[in-house]
């Protein structure tokens, strides 16, 4: 893993990060995936109580079949999203947020039937204590 980040102003940030790693496989039992991944993410706050924050991320998949003989796999995810946080209250050992997201996810298989576009919408309010 590798991972950097950049405060352009006292408003304004980047990030870049990148990995690889083997995990198991989510579909076939006693085998592993070569997992890659890149993104790259813009933050702003435009003023002290708000902060908003747009990434883009690539993942790309590789199944590494050992012994059954079958061919080798390959997905790939690509996902945007954008967060505002707006900070409703901080105290000693407590603070109050609330959030919204939106995220678009569209992946990419040799397989047609793993193929799908997806999009998220995300409000909460999170509590830290």
């Amino acid at each position: 893993s590798l991972n950097a980040n950049w405060m352009i102003s006292h408003k304004w940030a980047l990030s870049l990060a990148g990995s690889s790693y083997f995990q198991p496989s989510e579909r076939d039992r006693n085998q592993s995936v070569q997992t890659y991944t890149l993104s790259s993410g813009l933050s702003y706050r435009p003023i002290k109580r708000l902060s908003t924050h747009l990434d883009a991320a690539i993942r790309y998949e590789q199944n590494e079949y050992a012994s059954d003989g079958r061919d080798d796999s390959w997905e790939e995810m690509v996902s945007v999203r954008l967060r505002g946080d707006y900070h409703l209250i901080r105290c000693q050992d407590f603070s109050a947020n609330l959030y919204s997201s939106l995220e678009f996810n569209k992946e990419f298989s040799d397989r047609d039937d793993y193929e799908y576009d997806q999009f998220i919408l995300r409000v909460g309010l999170r509590l830290f204590y």
